[in-house]
């Protein structure tokens, strides 16, 4: 495919990224190499592409501000990111939305920009990291966000989701998660109730 472009070529075009490969099924090429420095727009980028469990690891995604659905439905994907420049990402909104197989290291991903974090591990069974140290301070929308995450159990206590205004069924489905969130503000207290006794 004469599209496909390794990382000493010219950058993707900025909005190229968005829904690139969203519905291929079957697709599970190389893309290891692409240079996507210059992307912005990543969201849907690989939906419903079920079988891709492509290498990542070096793509440059600093300028990405959309990461919306990136991984939605990609049921085959784990590999690791956990070197991803995230940090001018506002939105995070089902990034890894029944991603089943996905279960790798995010403890570095700076997302103190994020505004939307809306089921964002949404029925990615699998998932069960440590995410503690986020910063999610500036997070707005976090419904769903571990719906049906039916692994994850790690302590998220110190998260300050202060700015928060949606956390509808934050945690519901998310069965092995027993985590203690009484310190959080009232307005999550909708999210904690879904949360099984410690």
């Amino acid at each position: 495919m004469k599209w496909m472009r390794r990382r000493s070529d010219a950058g993707l075009g900025i909005c190229f990224q968005a829904r690139m490969f969203d519905g291929a099924a079957r697709f599970n090429q190389n893309l290891s190499e692409w240079n996507t420095s210059s992307g912005v727009k990543f969201y849907s980028m690989f939906n419903s592409a079920k079988a891709f469990d492509g290498d990542l690891s070096r793509w440059d995604v600093s300028s990405g501000e959309k990461f919306g659905s990136m991984f939605y439905r990609a049921s085959s994907f784990d590999q690791d990111i956990s070197g991803w420049d995230v940090s001018s990402g506002r939105g995070f909104d089902f990034t890894f939305y029944q991603a089943t197989s996905f279960n790798r290291d995010l403890s570095r991903w700076n997302v103190a920009s994020g505004l939307d974090f809306r089921g964002m591990f949404d029925g990615a069974t699998s998932f069960d990291q440590d995410i503690s140290g986020w910063d999610v301070s500036s997070g707005v929308k976090y419904t769903k966000m571990m719906y049906g995450a039916t692994s994850f159990n790690q302590d998220i206590s110190q998260w300050d989701v202060s700015a928060g205004l949606e956390f509808n069924q934050m945690f519901l489905g998310a069965e092995r998660f027993r985590q203690d969130l009484s310190s959080w503000p009232a307005a999550a207290t909708g999210a904690a109730s879904f949360c099984p006794a410690p």
